[in-house]
């Protein structure tokens, strides 16, 4: 990867800091130098680690970007807001790293998988997410488990639309007790 297109997709103000310390400068050369960027759609159905990752600084959001296109700034990955990857509001979808380069709030992780082998992976994400339990809503989404049976897809179908009953139930009693 080049050291520009890296710059591209660093915050503004962690860029000032980078250019103002010889040893950050090296960690971020050293960045660009080991990693390798996946195109968009490049790894889908394959289990592959997150190539950067960025956090916010105020707060515990957390970006995971899997696979990116330099030149439009779009990146694929999954985004957490509290930190938590059973958090209801957390999702893999689309990023705009560029927008997220434009942000006061928002720092690129320098040490994040520095050996290579200690990112996160969709997989790691899914399961902690979902537990085995998912795996045949994994396999339609990602294509990273084994596909399910039709009937095991009926199956979630029948079991889910049952706990809504349920749910919506117990609120009926609650609010008539």
């Amino acid at each position: 990867m080049k050291i520009e297109d890296l710059k591209k997709i660093t915050p503004w103000q962690e860029m000032k800091v980078i250019e103002k310390s010889r040893e950050l400068r090296m960690v971020f050369a050293d960045m660009a130098k080991r990693i390798e960027v996946p195109a968009l759609r490049e790894t889908d159905g394959n289990d592959t680690q997150a190539i950067f990752h960025y956090f916010d600084t105020c707060g515990s959001a957390d970006w995971y970007v899997f696979e990116a296109d330099l030149e439009t700034g779009e990146g694929f990955g999954f985004v957490t807001f509290s930190g938590d990857f059973d958090d209801p509001d957390a999702e893999f979808g689309y990023i705009d790293l560029f927008d997220l380069a434009k942000s006061a709030r928002i720092n690129l992780n320098l040490h994040y998988n520095v050996d290579g082998k200690s990112g996160i992976t969709k997989k790691q994400i899914h399961l902690q997410r979902y537990g085995d339990r998912e795996e045949a809503v994994a396999s339609r989404i990602f294509g990273i488990f084994e596909k399910p049976e039709r009937r095991q897809i009926e199956d979630m179908q029948a079991s889910l639309a049952t706990k809504k009953l349920l749910i919506r139930s117990r609120k009926w009693q609650m609010q008539y007790r």
